[in-house]
């Protein structure tokens, strides 16, 4: 037999010995040894806690150029058509880049324009509490993403540069962007007339809670397609964008973000509209010329320190908008030429400061807000019978703010108790004018409305590893003042609108919850007058009955699943909303379509139920993603029209599949098929849309690529059916040496050129005929640099 001694860093020796019992002694000399080669590789996906991790590097196909083309790609993310980037479902509440908020919600300008090859990992930050010091007092249930570079010093942008016809069309976008350790900047200059809107690239996806314009007249508008809107939207649009941070040693951040945007926009269809009432159907078809132009400025300053000991913001917002819209809506024997012109501002200042104190949490926050709102809508009326030219005439000054401390102490270890005290004050008078309408009542509104909100509210919170619940109590004393004229109405009263919220985590990829509240909403600023208001064409309002005081009931439960080994995730839930109110719309409408909107006392109710299903799986060998699910709702409303009440009853579902395949860096596909029914059981009438799209892109041949894409809709009801089929076709070179691409594309293959979408209401049914843009051809060049 043979026996081996070996060692590491020795040389083995092997000695023959006879099987019996003895002593063998070995003496080992020094030598080299080779071992055998191992290749270690990296996951694609890395999870820490509540952050993933994925590289950029292994998502990334020859066809994306941007890192908002990387991230639609990972597992749990999708985008919608507007940009929007939810995970599991929900919208995201940070995009971060470097750990830095330079954009806030209007991400889109680096998700649209940074280049992926900047880019390392993009680390998707689950349960993310922004507001650092609130991390464990305060639970979310939404994601934030961070943007992490390959450099420290990172310099890079885009310039695209686009013309072509049919007709003549351009696009334009130059956007800059500097990243090192303490300082950002973007900047971006972008104007185009290829149906891309400024509004929906600058667009804020974070909405804060401040008071937005109220828009009380406008310009009738046709509903547009349910596709993308590079297909029917006929703009033309400029807008400019500067965005910059700094960060001190002291850990406080100096943000400037300016915007600009020219935007008109125009539309052109057929519209037939057809009322169900009382056993009668009546309607009217008109052909609609639209075009709306909108004006918009925009600056914010905002000082930050947001560290896990304390935060500290201030933010100060100033909003300038123009608009002047006109429509034109021609019938067999009438013609309705409008115009509306409005100017809205706003100015507003957020101040908001936590800390803590051994024990204690301390947290102050205030919101002021100055409004000024004027508008004035004209409509000229001619006909064989009349000529009428009324003219709306709505001014809104307005000034609010809402104020509040609180002090939150952890009791126990797993167990902190929060008391808020606040107020919100909301002063606001209203000018209204309706001129040459013939009606012999009250068309003109003055009047003061003045809200004061005082409120103390506790707040429990429970947290272990598994569990977590929240209870939150408030008690609220309103007093709203109400001041037509000389006279003066008052409203007061005792609220309490309970919220809880319970979730258990039962393993680390699994989170059952539910969640309960209820809501006393009671009269807004304007929500009372007695004079008519000519809402748009066909519209006029009156809200005459009393204060407002409704009672809003909600529930949810569901589960969120989330295994980021297996890849699959899935995210069920169902809820019910029952809404109880004391005041209806009383509806009178005319043969014509005309109407009028009156309010009386009178209980009324709504009740939806609605549940939702996900389910999800990503394949990383073959770099696959695999979806279906559906939403199912009924809703149930009163209404009251032309002296009938009746209770109205929807039900709808939305089923919906996608699969998208990036196996190989040459080739990726795209599918996706959804199905929308709709089904009014009061009146018996159902809509059925189908849609399907599907995408796939080649780069077999060194530096070109060639994508094809097409959509197919169908949209069905009881008495027509109509389909559609939608082709495009993009060809881009690149030049490797400077990084330039030259791209070639064909939209609208078939040269479609219009598109009926079918809406349903409670008792109107509305088919548009929308036109669509013909086909077009674009040649376009992009560097990046």
């Amino acid at each position: 037999m043979v026996v081996v001694a070996s060692k590491l860093g020795f040389s083995p020796r092997e000695l023959k010995v006879l099987p019996e019992s003895q002593v063998l002694n070995f003496t080992l000399k020094k030598g080299e040894v080779t071992l055998k080669e191992i290749i270690v590789k990296s996951p694609l996906a890395q999870r820490r806690g509540d952050t993933l991790s994925f590289k950029v590097e292994e998502f990334k196909s020859d066809a994306d150029r941007s890192i908002g083309d990387v991230i639609k790609k990972l597992p749990g993310v999708e985008m919608d058509k507007y940009g929007r980037i939810l995970y599991q479902g929900k919208p995201i509440n940070r995009y971060y880049i470097e750990n830095m908020n330079l954009l806030d919600g209007r991400y889109g300008l680096a998700n649209d324009n940074l280049p992926h090859g900047k880019v390392t990992v993009v680390e998707i930050m689950e349960n993310h509490q922004p507001i650092r010091i609130l991390d464990s007092l305060s639970f979310s249930d939404q994601a934030a993403i961070n943007i992490k570079l390959k450099n420290k010093v990172t310099k890079t942008g885009v310039l695209h540069y686009g013309v072509g016809a049919k007709p003549f069309i351009w696009d334009l976008n130059a956007t800059p962007m500097v990243f090192v350790p303490n300082w950002q900047f973007l900047g971006s200059f972008q104007s185009n007339n290829i149906g891309k809107s400024s509004f929906s690239t600058f667009q804020d996806f974070f909405q804060y809670g401040s008071p937005i314009k109220q828009n009380w007249l406008q310009v009738s508008q046709l509903n547009v397609p349910p596709f993308s809107e590079k297909r029917y939207l006929d703009n033309v649009s400029h807008a400019g964008s500067l965005n910059t941070l700094k960060r001190s040693k002291k850990d406080f951040e100096f943000k400037l973000n300016a915007s600009l945007i020219l935007d008109k926009l125009n539309q052109k269809g057929d519209e037939q509209v057809t009322f169900f009432l009382n056993n009668e159907s009546f309607g009217y078809t008109e052909n609609t010329r639209n075009s709306f132009r909108t004006n918009q400025a925009s600056i914010a300053l905002n000082l930050e320190k947001n560290t896990v000991k304390d935060f500290f913001k201030n933010n100060l917002t100033f909003e300038q908008e123009w608009q002047a819209d006109h429509g034109i809506n021609i019938r067999q024997d009438r013609t309705y030429n409008q115009n509306n012109k409005t100017g809205n501002f706003r100015l507003s200042n957020n101040f908001h400061k936590i800390f803590k104190r051994k024990n204690h949490q301390y947290n102050f926050y205030s919101l002021t807000t100055l409004l000024h709102n004027k508008q004035g809508l004209s409509v000229n009326l001619i006909g064989e019978d009349y000529t009428a030219s009324p003219f709306q005439n709505f001014v809104h000054t307005g000034f609010s703010t809402h104020n509040y401390a609180d002090l939150s102490r952890r009791i126990a270890k797993r167990i902190s108790l929060g008391m808020r005290v606040g107020s919100e004050i909301s002063l606001s008078n209203f000018k209204t004018e309706l001129n040459q309408y013939g009606l012999n009542t009250d068309t003109t509104n003055n009047f003061n409305w003045n809200n004061y909100k005082t409120y103390v509210a506790g707040i429990l919170n429970f947290k272990t590893q598994k569990w977590q619940a929240s209870l939150n109590l408030p008690l609220s004393y309103y007093v709203i003042n109400y001041k037509p004229d000389k006279t003066e109405k008052n409203f007061l009263k005792l609220v309490t609108e309970p919220h809880f919220n319970l979730r258990f985590k039962s393993t680390p990829s699994t989170e059952f919850y539910v969640d309960g509240k209820y809501i006393n909403s009671l009269s807004r600023p304007g929500d009372l007058y007695s004079g008519f208001v000519m809402r748009s064409y066909l519209n006029l309002t009156r809200k005459d009955a009393d204060f407002a005081d409704n009672h809003n009931y909600s529930s949810r439960a569901g589960i969120n699943h989330n295994n980021l080994a297996s890849g699959f995730s899935f995210n069920s839930s169902y809820g019910v909303v029952f809404n109880v109110q004391n005041q209806l719309p009383q509806n009178q409408i005319s043969m014509d379509g005309s109407g009028e909107m009156n309010y009386a006392l009178w209980r009324n109710t709504s009740r939806t139920h609605s549940g939702n299903l996900t389910i999800r799986k990503y394949i990383f060998l073959l770099k696959t993603s695999l979806s279906t699910g559906a939403t199912l709702s009924k809703n149930e409303s009163d209404v009251f029209v032309n002296g009938d009440f009746q209770r109205y009853s929807f039900k709808r579902a939305s089923p919906e599949a996608h699969i998208s395949f990036n196996g190989f860096k040459w080739l990726e596909f795209n599918y996706r098929a959804n199905f929308f029914y709709s089904n009014n059981t009061t009146t018996s009438q159902t809509v059925t849309n189908y849609s399907q799209s599907w995408s796939t892109g080649f780069s077999k041949i060194k530096n070109a690529f060639v994508l094809f894409t097409f959509e197919h809709n169908k949209i069905k009801t009881s008495q027509t059916s109509r389909g559609y089929l939608f082709g495009d076709i993009l060809l881009r070179y690149t030049l490797p040496k400077i990084k330039q691409d030259f791209e070639f594309s064909l939209t609208n293959i078939f040269n479609k050129d219009s598109f009926e979408t079918i809406h349903l209401n409670n008792y109107i049914v509305q088919q548009t005929n929308f036109q669509l843009r013909p086909r077009q051809i674009l040649f376009r060049g992009r560097i990046s640099f």
